[in-house]
């Protein structure tokens, strides 16, 4: 089981990473019309992840007990 600050470390961890691999999908869409649409879906999930993790991010102190 998790603590509050281990849990903290993890969805800073996951977030960064998400938003480093969201802006470089993202800017590769718009310049790179030959994956476009590749890199467009793969903007897409990293932004579902990204919410999916600000949401465990929120819970974490309900998740785990102080």
């Amino acid at each position: 089981m998790l603590t509050i600050p281990e849990a903290d470390f993890l969805a800073l961890t996951l977030s960064s990473v998400f938003v480093i691999i969201l802006l470089i999908a993202f800017t590769g869409a718009l310049f790179l019309e030959k994956h476009r649409s590749k890199l467009a879906i793969l903007s897409g999930v990293m932004a579902a992840l990204l919410l999916g993790v600000m949401v465990f991010a929120l819970a974490t102190p309900f998740i785990f007990p102080p």
